[in-house]
């Protein structure tokens, strides 16, 4: 929302098409990928593909049990299943790893 603030100050032809990065035109993505990796290597984490950061990003959202159906349309899937079948698997690691130490408890 503080983005949108700034651009309507800023701009007084701001609209609805305007870009989140870059706004009235849209920054390269060489420009992105080299902002990308200066803040990567300031906060000492690995680097990662803008691709990486869309699947961490829908992860994020799944983990904090955002609907899927609401996730599938952020990320622009035509079909719900290409959101279950990319995002539910890391619920099933999880399941199995809660399984794998029930079962050791079980043992005890």
């Amino acid at each position: 929302n503080s983005l949108k603030q700034y651009y309507e100050s800023e701009y007084k032809n701001f609209n609805n098409t305007f870009y989140i990065c870059g706004g009235e035109k849209n920054i390269s993505f060489t420009t992105l990928l080299r902002i990308k990796n200066y803040y990567c290597d300031k906060a000492k984490v690995k680097r990662i593909t803008i691709h990486e950061f869309r699947h961490s990003h829908a992860s994020m959202l799944y983990e904090k049990g955002i609907p899927i159906f609401s996730i599938s349309q952020r990320l622009g899937h035509d079909n719900i299943n290409t959101t279950l079948s990319t995002y539910t698997h890391m619920n099933d690691k999880k399941e199995k790893k809660v399984n794998s130490l029930l079962s050791n408890l079980k043992n005890i």
